[in-house]
């Protein structure tokens, strides 16, 4: 089963095959146990802090100034100066009778129509003429004369006759106009109405009429004693700071870890299980190392004084119980 180890730093879980190993490494921890993993880590330097009183502010002085004392006392006050009102008079009325025109006179121009009578007369239907008309050849002789090969009927077919038609007329009656048709202008009156109005008699006017000034007593608040100056001593004030100096340089060091070489996904769950009765939630209790499970491991070392890291030390894992 491959753990998950992306909490750890890269490079930092070492593991250790054999002895040759460590002879051909200066780097490498001492006396080592085969099997085992160990882990170069920093160690911070151990620093010393002590305090010292220093000067925050130098000592001064201040101005401070007694306020003027007042008192009240009546004075009169103008409260509406001296004017001039324009004042109007208003207008008077009277009531008249008069007689005014409606409707001026005016003229119309009326139509006279036409006047008319009934004719009666002969006219021409169809005017006289002549016409071509077929007549016999043998008037008063006998039929039997006439040649075998003529024509049957009593009509000869070459005898043409001219024949006078008289004209034919018809007498109708119609209207005719006696007299044109004209016009005439016809006078209209002018209309006329008495009213009775109210018309001004006198005009409105305007006239001044002096406002006198208006004044009142008010309490007026006056100055007794003015403003007086004092100067106020202030005293000097001190702060504490914090010096830090170094009692032990940074150093690194081997520590003995859990890795995938000397532990089991069974280890790695009794831990967790340690962790949460412990009161640390280690995340999921399946033997996998995940980020959860190294902030609970990280929140132990810090709670119980040990050495604080990115890893599982033996250190954590003795204290645990394991």
């Amino acid at each position: 089963m491959k753990f998950n180890y992306s909490a750890l730093a890269v490079s930092l879980l070492v593991a250790f095959g054999s002895a040759n190993a460590f002879a051909a490494d200066s780097e490498t921890p001492p006396n080592p146990k085969a099997g085992e993993c160990y882990a170069r880590v920093y160690i911070a330097p151990q620093t010393e802090t002590t305090y010292q009183t220093v000067v925050k502010k130098e000592a001064s002085s201040r101005i401070v100034v007694k306020p003027a004392t007042y008192g009240t006392v009546d004075e009169t006050v103008l409260v509406r100066e001296a004017s001039a009102k324009l004042m109007v008079k208003p207008a008077t009325y009277k009531t008249v009778t008069e007689t005014i025109v409606v409707k001026p006179a005016t003229t119309r121009l009326q139509v006279v129509p036409a006047t008319y009578t009934t004719a009666t007369e002969t006219v021409v239907v169809r005017e006289a003429s002549t016409q071509w008309k077929r007549g016999r050849a043998w008037l008063g002789k006998a039929i039997s004369t006439r040649s075998a090969g003529s024509s049957s009927g009593n009509v000869d077919d070459d005898v043409m006759c001219l024949v006078e038609v008289p004209a034919i007329t018809k007498t109708v009656t119609r209207r005719v106009e006696a007299t044109p048709a004209t016009t005439k202008t016809i006078a209209i009156p002018a209309v006329s109405k008495t009213i009775t109005r109210t018309v001004v008699d006198t005009p409105a006017s305007t006239y001044q009429v002096e406002v006198p000034a208006v004044y009142k007593t008010v309490k007026v608040t006056k100055e007794i004693t003015p403003p007086q100056e004092s100067v106020v001593a202030i005293p000097a004030e001190y702060a504490k700071v914090a010096q830090t100096k170094t009692i032990s340089e940074g150093s690194h060091e081997w520590r003995s870890i859990l890795c995938e070489t000397n532990a089991t996904p069974s280890t790695i769950k009794s831990l967790q299980m340690a962790l949460k009765e412990a009161g640390y939630n280690p995340g999921p209790l399946d033997g996998v190392v995940r980020s959860s499970t190294m902030r609970a491991v990280n929140a132990y070392q810090k709670a119980k004084g040990l050495p604080v890291d990115p890893y599982i030390n033996m250190e954590t894992v003795k204290s645990l119980g394991l």
